[in-house]
């Protein structure tokens, strides 16, 4: 399955090259996608991944309890743990609350990146309860940031206050999302604070030709904080747009 490659720094090859092999399990595992197909919320906290993979190492009679010290061996080793490290945050109560946490703390700390006009915020997944959501799968049904399957107003004018306030020459901001619709279901909606027109613009993925358009928030977003405008897009007026909205805004590493 993997081919031997020769690392021309060391003259050494996958299947002699000594490395720590815990650090590079952990790396490996890191990098394996668990919920919303993203690894931003994986859990890396050591109690959590290390008993998976010792478990995986006392059960396997090549390993016969202990890690490897090559490359390849590791790399053999987790081909077989990607699909237990995934299923652990959703086999029990405790894998389930770890990853509803980080869920959680990603939505509450988000990503962004700034450009000379626009701040551009990655919210990643609503926070919620995880629930099963078929036979095997497991998802947020509901969130209690949700609101007829968008994001609550006051949460949208919290996170506008905030990078407003710490881009005070910001021409926008941008909130991406994804808001559980139900068992099954879930959108993508991005925010758009047009400083200049004193708005809320509200995109749907699913709808690339469509924005619905606040009313002016007379200069101040903390009236979205406070509860005294909307923006669900049942409470703002539809726009045709003359061109499909580009939605490759995933923030840069």
């Amino acid at each position: 399955m993997f081919r031997k490659r020769k690392d021309r720094k060391r003259g050494k090859t996958e299947a002699t090259e000594e490395v720590d092999g815990w650090a590079l399990a952990r790396e490996i595992l890191a990098e394996v996608p668990v919920f919303a197909s993203r690894t931003d919320f994986n859990v890396f906290d050591p109690e959590f991944v290390d008993p998976i993979i010792q478990d995986e190492l006392d059960r396997n009679r090549r390993f016969g309890g202990v890690m490897p010290t090559t490359r390849r061996e590791v790399q053999r080793l987790c081909e077989r743990l990607k699909g237990r490290y995934r299923n652990a945050h959703f086999k029990t109560p405790e894998g389930r609350a770890r990853l509803e946490e980080a869920i959680r703390e990603f939505y509450d700390d988000p990503l962004w990146f700034s450009d000379d006009e626009v701040v551009t915020v990655d919210l990643g997944y609503a926070p919620g309860t995880l629930e099963r959501t078929g036979r095997v799968g497991w998802g947020i049904a509901k969130s209690e940031v949700e609101d007829r399957g968008e994001l609550l107003s006051t949460e949208v004018g919290r996170f506008l206050e905030r990078f407003a306030r710490e881009h005070p020459d910001a021409t926008y901001v941008d909130l991406q999302v994804v808001v559980p619709t139900g068992y099954t279901g879930k959108r993508t909606l991005r925010y758009r604070h047009a400083r200049g027109e004193d708005r809320v613009w509200v995109f749907k993925r699913e709808r690339p030709t469509d924005a619905w358009m606040s009313v002016p928030l007379g200069g101040d977003p903390g009236r979205l904080t406070r509860g005294e405008i909307s923006v669900h897009t049942e409470d703002c007026r539809l726009v045709r747009l003359s061109d499909r909205i580009e939605w490759n805004i995933r923030v840069p590493d």
